[in-house]
């Protein structure tokens, strides 16, 4: 059997970084079995390389090589939690089912308007679909 991929995405801000343990924490146990991929900040990187929520910890160091190293994966989920241009960017060229923004999309950033975010529970019926 495949393992799901999830890729986290959270660069900066160490007050941010510490608040989303739980979130983090939550994730991992939800998705038991799952291979779960930080997309961090060196930051995030030393804050959580001692931490057993993610089996794989990458150091953003550009937006064209991260698109390229994550490419070949299929994601169920992603957690954009950082929704910059820089996050939206590498989400948009990735094969992933399910896009959890914290904020806005890249569409809605560029154009500075958002519309109403749909529950988890409602993308996770739609992707069954």
């Amino acid at each position: 059997m495949n393992r799901k991929n999830i890729l986290i995405i959270r660069f900066s801000a160490l007050g941010d970084l510490v608040t989303f343990e739980p979130m983090f924490r939550l994730i991992r146990e939800s998705f038991k079995d799952a291979n779960i991929i930080f997309l961090t900040s060196k930051l995030g990187e030393s804050l959580y390389k001692d931490i057993n929520y993610f089996d794989r910890l990458i150091v953003c160091k550009g937006v064209v090589d991260q698109i390229k190293a994550l490419k070949e994966n299929k994601f169920e989920i992603i957690f954009n939690l950082q929704c910059t241009k820089k996050s939206h960017y590498v989400t948009l060229f990735l094969n992933k089912k399910i896009l959890i923004n914290r904020d806005s999309n890249l569409f809605q950033k560029i154009f500075g308007f958002k519309r109403r975010a749909k529950s988890f529970e409602t993308m996770l019926l739609e992707s069954e679909v």
